[in-house]
């Protein structure tokens, strides 16, 4: 979330002047093109459920006071969390709500709380000046789930500057990962959380590693269900092949040389790391989830698609390209092609015709993160 903030706050055209709001979690490697402001109010960590409530309705009046007291024209929220409250607190400028995961999906793991937002976003959102999903899927569960105005969303994929990332990718690794990319590598990158399917990815690689001895997975992340993954690879005793890096800063470098990056997710909106990994020219291989990677792959044109959770057909695909350098060849040329459509000079034209659409060309800016 915040990496995609950072990448729209530093295309926009300077014209804009923005703020990026964020609330006590704003993770410092991400750049900004804005002035910063910390929403988070004192104890909102360590209270219970009735004191975040009344944090809650606290931040929905001083998120209207820093509007009125700023003179900001327009408010673009990331989140459901941030796009409610953006709703909820009736300040006068225009209110842009950006959506990036697919919320029927997402909404369904959370229990009593997603059952909640998902309430609201069916009370809510057709409040909005314009809505915008970072996918067609994302559009159309929008429409048809939420009964969301058709006329209310523009779809804007994320976007990437890819110069950037394509010199990070040249990078050179640490020293202690340099000898695993002498053999076939396996990669993946994100949040451990059962969202994005490392546990079927390891499952997958146990298949893989039986047919390649030699192969490796290497895992780039953090998240909470590290020590549940750890101890998984472990009771299939592929653990002596699998490396384990904590948040890295520069990703690229890792995606420039692994042999296939594999996204096992079991829901999204629009993988970054997906699009990221092409740039960098490592072929692909993906979920059908919902929603974004069959949409960025075109249905298996520009990287390989899996039937969602397919563990079995994921390690033949897996093994297809680790096999077969013609096949990779193509997936990383084709790969690099297609995101040429994501690139920051392109997208961001659709991000400032939704901009002067709402506000018909007024100046401020703010970001929710």
């Amino acid at each position: 979330m915040q990496r995609a903030v950072s990448n729209i706050s530093r295309a926009l055209p300077d014209y804009f002047d923005q703020y990026v709001g964020f609330f006590g979690t704003e993770n410092p490697c991400f750049e900004y093109k804005a002035k910063m402001h910390n929403f988070n109010l004192p104890g909102s960590e360590s209270i219970g459920l009735f004191g975040k409530l009344v944090n809650s309705l606290r931040r929905l009046s001083v998120l209207r006071s820093f509007v009125a007291i700023n003179n900001i024209d327009i408010v673009i929220s990331f989140g459901e969390v941030a796009n409610v409250l953006n709703i909820l607190s009736r300040h006068s400028s225009g209110k842009v709500i950006s959506i990036r995961v697919a919320i029927k999906k997402s909404l369904s793991e959370e229990g009593i709380i997603g059952a909640v937002y998902r309430l609201l976003i069916g009370c809510l959102y057709n409040r909005a000046d314009m809505i915008v999903p970072v996918s067609e899927g994302i559009a159309s569960e929008l429409k048809s789930v939420f009964k969301i105005f058709s006329e209310k969303i523009t779809v804007i994929p994320n976007l990437y500057n890819i110069n950037e990332i394509q010199e990070s990718s040249k990078a050179v690794l640490p020293d202690e990962f340099l000898p695993l990319f002498n053999r076939p590598v396996l990669l993946n990158v994100g949040s451990f959380c059962k969202q994005k399917g490392q546990d079927l990815l390891l499952r997958a690689f146990k298949l893989v590693n039986k047919k390649i001895p030699e192969s490796y997975l290497v895992l780039i992340g953090q998240g909470p269900l590290k020590d549940e993954l750890v101890q998984l690879s472990q009771s299939l005793d592929v653990d002596s092949n699998v490396a384990w890096i904590d948040f890295e800063e520069n990703p690229y470098r890792y995606m420039g040389k692994a042999s296939v990056f594999v996204l096992a997710s079991r829901y999204e909106g629009f993988p970054n790391v997906l699009v990221e990994a092409m740039i960098c020219g490592c072929p692909v291989i993906a979920f059908d989830c919902a929603t974004g990677p069959c949409e960025i792959l075109k249905g298996g044109q520009y990287g390989l698609i899996v039937e969602p959770e397919n563990i079995n057909q994921l390690a033949e695909k897996i093994i297809e390209v680790l096999t077969d350098q013609t096949m990779a060849n193509h997936l990383m040329k084709n790969g690099k092609e297609r995101t040429n459509e994501y690139a920051n000079e392109i997208v961001v034209k659709y991000w400032v015709r939704c901009i002067k659409k709402v506000i018909n060309l007024k100046r401020q800016v703010e970001l929710i993160a």
